[in-house]
Order: structure tokens, then C-alpha cells, then sequence
């Protein structure tokens, strides 16, 4: 019996000395466990940092200068005001200028667009043609003149869009639609009259338009509004009639999208009635996918280049945009600094 409880004794010891170690042992081992979990994690948490980092390195482009990663879901729109009654044609004829040309940005990741207002005098490489549709290569000349190379028509509005794209250092528009100013009438009643504050003095073109009130333009007036230049005599360069006629579109913009928000059906109103006046690569259906999308978007603001305005040896109005301008409009509408990406 002494024998047989001596030897529990000493077997009882053992265990009491033997169970810290094997605890021990399993806590360094957790840990160990641990401690390679935590740099598996780290490893993979690297890895997937350093795919994210590496897939927006391989998108950056270079934007004079400038290292931008390129903005996705984007479409863009070329709005031309042609100041020639005739808005399309079948022959190559002068096809008119271009009075108003308004770049429309849509971002459908952030539901925000922008717009950019182009100086119709703006200097620029504009493709030219012969009579016979053959290409003469380009000429640095008012953007105007773009659209009046051709028929008036899809021709015309091609040309343009592709000075534009070029101006802008080839952005992609997918999209264009033209209007002859003399409908400016037809679009005034569209939008249910314009509401305008007067900044110019039309005392001479029409008492009726009050230098500081802010009034509902009828037809009539919206017309002396956007075209009137000859008897203004601060309007030499043209800038204060573009100032007004920007003016305008804004306004207008706002009130239709009110109008398309209260009525799905109003943006292919407008397009019906607009489009024997119209030029456009778009359908009815792709133009009210255009307006109704834009009253769930938010307007981003406009987006203004900078430069010098002067005359040619002709003594036609001209326009310089400045360079790092040009580039900082083009960075705001298409692209993002490739730093922003890895913050």
C-alpha cells in the first residue's frame, strides 16, 4: 500500500510538472500560429495594394505634363447654335459658322456633368476641304469655321466635333446636336420664356430689354437677346453677345430640365418639334434618355478657358486660349490627378 501511494505521489508530480510545459508549449505555438497569420494577412493585404496601385499606374496618361488617370463612364456632347437659316443641305456648300458651341460633359459614375463653353473665335487646326470633298489638311483658324466647311448637315457637324476633340487634345464626343440660331424663337417657347437678367444696354436695339431688370423674354426678344452684336458698342470682339448667349442657354437648360422632371414625355416634345430645324447623330429615344437622365444628375458647374482675345491680319476677331488653361479644363472634365487615386 506505501509502495502503491508513494508511486501515485511521484506520478502526480510529474504531471503537475509536465502540464505548464504542454501550456506553454500550445501558447507559443497560438502565438507562432499568429503571429503567421498576421504576416499572411499583411502579405496579401500588400499584394492586393500593390495590384490596385499597379492597375491604376497602367492607366495613366500623361496630360502636358501631368500624370492623370482617365475618369470612366463618361459621354460627351457638342451643342452648336449655327448662324445660317439653312441648317442642313445635300451639296457641299458653305454650311455656316458656328455662333454658339457649348461642350456638354455627362460622368455617370458620380451622376454630375459639366459644361465648357467654347469661344467661337478660339484659334485652332481646322480641317478644310475642296469643293470636291477633298481633304486639304488643317489650318490654324477661328473654331467657327468648322462648321462651315461642308453641307450644312452630318458633314458640317463632323468636322466640327472633330476640331473640338483635337482643341482638346482628342477626347472622345460621341454625341452632337446643331441648331440653326433662327430657331431660337421655336426653343424660347419650348422652355415656356426665358428668364434673363439684362447686363447689356439694348437702349438702342430694344428699350424694351431694361439694362439691370430681370424679365421673361417672349420670342421676340429672346431672338434680339442671344443675336444682337451690330448696334452694341461694347461688342466689338463678340464677347459680350457669347457672355449673353451662354447666359441664355444656361437659363434655358434649367427650365426644361424642370419641365423634364414634372413630364417624362417633354424631352421628346422637344426633340419632335425641334427636329426638322436639327442636326443630330442622336434619336428621339437617345435624345430623352439624354434630358431625362440629366434631371437626376447634379450640375457640376462650367468650366471656363482662359487666353487673349485680338485680330487677325484679316482684322477678324480672334481668340488664344492659353495653354496650362486648355489643360486644366481637360484634366476637370476627362481625367483625375494619378495622385487622388492612392489616397
Amino acid at each position: 500500500m506505501t509502495e502503491r501511494s508513494h508511486h501515485t505521489d511521484g506520478n502526480g508530480r510529474g504531471k503537475r510538472l509536465i502540464l505548464p510545459l504542454l501550456i506553454a508549449l500550445l501558447l507559443g505555438a497560438a502565438g507562432l500560429l499568429a503571429l503567421r497569420s498576421a504576416d499572411r494577412a499583411s502579405i496579401v493585404y500588400d499584394e492586393e495594394t500593390l495590384a490596385r496601385e499597379a492597375a491604376v499606374l497602367s492607366d495613366v496618361v500623361d496630360v502636358d505634363g501631368i500624370a492623370c488617370v482617365p475618369k470612366k463612364n463618361i459621354r460627351s456632347y457638342l451643342i452648336m447654335g449655327i448662324d445660317d437659316t439653312a441648317a442642313r443641305g445635300d451639296d457641299y456648300v458653305m454650311g455656316g459658322q458656328c455662333d454658339v458651341l457649348e461642350l456638354l460633359v455627362v460622368d455617370h459614375t458620380s451622376m454630375t456633368y459639366q459644361l465648357l463653353p467654347i469661344n467661337r473665335n478660339t484659334i485652332c487646326d481646322v480641317r478644310w476641304y475642296d469643293i470636291d470633298g477633298e481633304d486639304l489638311g488643317t489650318s490654324q483658324i477661328q473654331i467657327a469655321f468648322a462648321h462651315a466647311v461642308g453641307d450644312g448637315g452630318t458633314f458640317s457637324c463632323e468636322n466640327a466635333v472633330e476640331a473640338v476633340s483635337n482643341y482638346l487634345g482628342g477626347v472622345e464626343i460621341q454625341s452632337y446636336i446643331a441648331v440653326g440660331i433662327s430657331s431660337i424663337s421655336t426653343i424660347n417657347r419650348l422652355a415656356g420664356g426665358v428668364t434673363v437678367t439684362i447686363e447689356d444696354d439694348f437702349s438702342e436695339t430694344d428699350p424694351s430689354l431694361v439694362k439691370g431688370e430681370t424679365i421673361t423674354l417672349n420670342d421676340e426678344q429672346a431672338e434680339t437677346f442671344v443675336r444682337a452684336r451690330v448696334t452694341m458698342q461694347d461688342d466689338d470682339t463678340n464677347e459680350a453677345r457669347m457672355r449673353r448667349q451662354h447666359a441664355y442657354l444656361a437659363a434655358m437648360r434649367a427650365q426644361m430640365l424642370d419641365k423634364a422632371r414634372a413630364d417624362a414625355a417633354y424631352a421628346l416634345t422637344v426633340y419632335d418639334t425641334l427636329e426638322p430645324e436639327m442636326v443630330t447623330n442622336m434619336n428621339g429615344k437617345a435624345f430623352s434618355r439624354l434630358v431625362n437622365g440629366l434631371t437626376e444628375c447634379r450640375d457640376a458647374g462650367t468650366i471656363e478657358i482662359t487666353g487673349t482675345v485680338g485680330l487677325d491680319e484679316l482684322g477678324f476677331n480672334t481668340f488664344v486660349p492659353d495653354r496650362d488653361s486648355v489643360r486644366d479644363a481637360i484634366i476637370a472634365l476627362y481625367y483625375r490627378p494619378a495622385d487622388e487615386e492612392n489616397t
